[in-house]
């Protein structure tokens, strides 16, 4: 979700400043993935609650999978000694608009029957040339 949405971002048409697209940057360099909840009434059926969580390490809210564990992000920012990012005019909405998640579950389930095609192909492969 964090490299398609800075694919989305890294157009230049959306209006966010770029130490929010470096951050995001550094979040998907060093393996740092937000919590988001997908039950309860944090989960939502659309993307907006979801990408809400995304984004809300930014500002130093929120929880995030760090090595292993769940940690704040007030946690995460002194680790890394970062800033939180103070969000500018209309940020906030280009974090939050388009359809990460969707896109997202997409590719990873094409990967999913990708994998599973590639074994079949292999195993019929195996049998056809070895002659049963």
């Amino acid at each position: 979700m964090i490299y398609l949405k800075l694919q989305a971002l890294s157009y230049g048409h959306s209006g966010v400043q770029l130490a929010t697209v470096n951050r995001l940057i550094d979040f998907y360099n060093n393996d740092i993935i937000p919590v988001i909840y997908t039950q309860g009434s944090l989960g939502a059926s659309g993307d907006l609650s979801p990408l809400a969580h995304l984004s809300l390490p930014l500002i130093g809210l929120g929880k995030v999978y760090y090595k292993g564990e769940i940690i704040s992000s007030e946690e995460l920012l002194k680790v890394f000694s970062w800033d939180k990012i103070s969000l500018q005019s209309k940020e906030g909405l280009a974090l939050l608009k388009r359809n990460t998640i969707y896109v997202g579950l997409r590719e990873f389930i094409v990967c999913l029957k990708a994998h599973k095609l590639s074994y079949l192909a292999d195993l019929i492969g195996y049998y056809f040339f070895r002659g049963f």
